[in-house]
């Protein structure tokens, strides 16, 4: 298995092993680790070490066959100053790897201090392969031992390029400034690779003739001499050098050279870089963008002063790059220049405004309330984001007068760039005192079609949203916020209250109620298919409830509009169910319209009785028929049936009651107990979404069905939309006509289109209730989605 990266090995490195490979020792040079600084140099901030599980896996990934992967373990021991890795290198040294790995390891170990070093050294600076003697003379200036500078001097001449140009650089780590007298013809050369060599050699000679002649390196015609001479500043940090480099990082035509010049400068000392940077911000205009970058990567107290001089002349020569000179000026603090940044909120350009906003927001002294207002209203929106963002920083609660009155232009700007963050801090700092206020001034997002809008301007409100607030925003939206609510009627996992035609179905009157539809206590209702002496018919099974040995009486209940006619009559037949447990019988009664018109007892003996009923009397009207079972004894066994009934018309079927079952209503009598009373109760939404939550009024029963009515008083005949959502099954009437319903659980609003009329206009809601919440929501608005102005009529 090939061993893994070392997670701290860098890419530069693998890059410096495949420049190594393909030109020489100078290129192995870039793997090579971090020298000792030369005489008079500042050292340099020390890389953090590899840690000791990085060296363990460096020390297992010398044995990869991959060379990359060892000349990055190599570097890192080196760099590691591991001594562990001694014993580990020299085998390198002496194996039979590449000429270069080799030399690589001969080098980590003069770096980690080894005492063989020099030695192994020595012997390898006489070695056939120039690979090893290149890597012997960069091993010999680190160790700097006696035996050394012979073996050095001796290969000043060799044969190889490379091999003298690195015996070259350590001489002068070697001799330093006695170095010179050899080194500086070199300067001269007409060999580039000589003279970049040069250039790093007298790095270690160190005197002012070899600063003088690096800093005159730096305008050498060729692109490696010029690398390596700013190579040689970024180790030196001449302030001389300073002023070249940052034209360097501009006008040189070689993108790695203008790379390399700004990564010198940013070696430098903040202090020496404030006179050449400030210069060149008075120089040539292509100079600044280089001059700030650089100031605003190593601040100092100096340049900031320099640059708040210059921002605050008339003529602003920095204008093209004022956003970069706030940058610099602020540094760390910008206080101390909070009066120049402020002059920068009104620039004409708009990356300049926002720079001076994010400043401002810094300085905490600054009012920032006052100063920040005109760019809430700023033509550029990111302009304006920025200025609500500082705001929504700032410490203190709200600006005098309120954040209602303080926001109040920058909300009939709002746009979908700067909503978020203005209705963040309307919502963060509103007050209960401004909530009226409020809900007006973000009336025209309450009233919008843009869901996302309307949900932005609710969670401004929400907060505070409670009681008649929660009502008003409702109201704002469109939303229905008073209703009459009539309940509960029974219902079943069925769902036979979503189908069951309860009174309120047949009209409302909300100054009246209903009798209540109480049911259970054994009873039943439903449609079966049963024998009564020994016949077979589709039946109505009605079983009478029974409670403490007490029974009582199950009615059935039928709302039928009659057709016209002479002949209409009630046909159908009663029994006992035959396989039912033996009972004492049932009495069964039928009423119309609250006059009795059959009361017979019923036994199981009997079988099937026929009964038939006159209607011709009802003939074209609405009736209620109520078919009552009661226990004669005990209601054990007791399983009534109304066998085919059916509404005839001259002897044809106008109504089959056994299908029209599930529109029946179904409720239960128990002795002694007192006849409830359904009323209709006024509700009121108490939530800004619009929602009526239904457990308000009725606690009771976790299958249950309500009725809710609300009255539209309208000024003209208008076709509008309801958005209508429950938690449950639901149904919408207006004006008496079914408009919509839904038999499954809420799944989000429904879009209704509706006609209302000039006049009082009646909704009226079946909201079923299958699960904990009980709540339903009506929201009004024209055909586009916005909210309805009655007062407005549509375009």
């Amino acid at each position: 298995m090939k061993p893994r990266r070392l997670a701290l090995a860098s890419a530069a490195a693998v890059l410096g092993v495949a420049v190594w490979a393909s030109t020489g020792a100078e290129g192995a040079r870039l793997l090579s680790t971090k020298r000792s600084p030369p005489p008079g140099a500042a050292a340099p901030a020390a890389a953090n070490a590899p840690d000791a599980m990085a060296v363990d896996d460096a020390i297992r990934q010398l044995n990869s066959p991959d060379w990359i992967l060892q000349a990055e373990a190599i570097a890192l021991l080196a760099r590691a100053k591991a001594p562990q890795a001694v014993a580990p290198l020299k085998g390198v040294l002496a194996g039979q790897w590449s000429p270069w790995v080799r030399g690589r390891a001969l080098v980590a170990l003069a770096e980690i201090g080894n005492a063989d070093a020099c030695k192994e050294a020595v012997a390898s600076a006489s070695d056939a392969l120039p690979q090893l003697r290149e890597a012997a003379m960069e091993a010999l200036g680190i160790c700097g031992s006696a035996p050394a500078l012979p073996a050095v001097e001796a290969h000043l001449a060799d044969p190889v390029p490379g091999v003298r140009n690195q015996a070259l650089v350590a001489l002068a780590r070697l001799q330093k400034d006695k170095a010179w007298d050899r080194i500086a013809p070199l300067v001269s050369d007409a060999d580039p690779a000589t003279v970049a060599h040069a250039a790093r050699a007298l790095v270690y000679v160190g005197t002012t003739e070899a600063r003088q002649a690096i800093i005159g390196l730096l305008g050498h015609k060729d692109v490696s001499v010029r690398l390596a001479a700013i190579r040689a500043e970024r180790e030196l940090r001449d302030p001389e050098a300073a002023a070249l480099l940052i034209r360097h990082m501009v006008g040189d035509a070689t993108t790695e050279v203008q790379w390399a010049a700004e990564r010198a400068l940013l070696a430098y000392d903040p202090e020496v870089l404030a006179k050449p940077c400030l210069a060149a911000l008075e120089d040539k205009e292509s100079l600044h963008g280089a001059a700030l970058r650089i100031l605003v990567a190593r601040p100092s107290e100096e340049a900031r002063a320099g640059l708040a001089k210059l921002l605050a002349e008339p003529g602003n020569r920095l204008r093209a790059v004022t956003a970069n000179a706030l940058d610099a000026l602020a540094g760390d603090d910008p206080s101390p220049y909070q009066d120049v940044i402020v002059k920068h909120l009104d620039n004409q350009d708009p990356h300049v405004r926002r720079k001076a906003v994010d400043l401002v927001a810094l300085c905490p002294q600054a009012d920032r309330w006052g100063l920040l207002k005109p760019r809430l209203t700023d033509t550029v929106g990111y302009v304006a984001v920025a200025a609500l963002k500082a705001l929504r920083g700032e410490a203190q609660g709200a600006p005098p007068g309120g954040i209602v009155d303080y926001l109040a232009d920058a909300l009939k700007g709002l746009s979908a760039e700067t909503a978020e963050e203005c209705l963040g801090l309307l919502g963060e700092r509103l007050t209960a005192e401004e909530m009226p206020k409020a809900v007006a001034a973000l009336d025209p997002l309450l009233a919008s079609a843009d869901e996302n809008r309307r949900r932005q301007a609710l969670a401004a409100l929400g907060r505070l949203a409670e009681g008649d607030a929660a009502r008003r925003i409702a109201a704002a939206q469109g939303y229905l916020v008073q209703w009459s609510v009539l309940g509960p009627f029974p219902s079943d996992v069925e769902g036979r209250g979503f189908t069951a035609a309860y009174p309120p179905e047949f009209g409302v009157d909300t100054t009246k109620g209903c009798e209540g539809f109480p049911f259970g206590c054994g009873a039943a209702f439903e449609v079966v298919t049963a024998a009564a002496g020994n016949v077979r018919r589709q039946a109505l099974s009605i079983r009478p409830p029974e409670e403490n040995d007490l029974a009582g009486r199950t009615v059935a209940s039928y709302t039928l509009d009659l057709p016209q006619g002479t002949d209409i009559k009630l046909d159908m037949f009663t029994g006992i169910q035959q396989d039912a447990p033996q009972g004492d019988g049932v009495r069964f009664v039928a009423v119309v319209s609250g006059a009795k018109v059959l009361d017979r007892k019923v036994t199981a003996a009997e079988g099937w009785v026929p009964a038939v009923v006159d209607l011709s009397s009802h003939a074209g009207k609405r009736i209620v028929l109520d078919l009552s079972v009661d226990a004669l004894g005990k209601a054990a066994g007791d399983w009534a049936l109304v066998g085919e009934p059916r509404i005839t018309a001259g002897g044809a079927v106008a109504a089959d009651l056994v299908k029209l079952a599930p529109l029946a209503t179904a409720r239960i009598a128990m002795p002694g107990a007192p006849a409830e009373r359904l009323s209709w109760e006024p509700v009121r939404s108490i939530r800004p979404t619009g929602e009526v939550d239904v457990r308000q009024l009725i606690p009771g029963p976790e299958m249950a069905v309500a009725y809710a009515a609300a009255d539209l008083r309208w000024p003209r005949d208008e076709d509008v939309c309801l958005f209508l959502d429950a938690d449950g099954p639901v149904k919408l009437w207006v004006n008496g006509e079914k408009s919509a319903e839904r038999a499954e659980r809420g799944s989000g609003p429904m879009q209704v289109s509706v006609s209302l009329k000039q006049g009082v206009n009646r909704l009226l809601l079946k909201v079923c209730n299958d699960a904990d919440r009980w709540t339903f929501s009506v929201r009004l608005t024209d055909l586009q989605g916005r909210r309805l102005d009655p007062a407005k009529p549509q375009p």
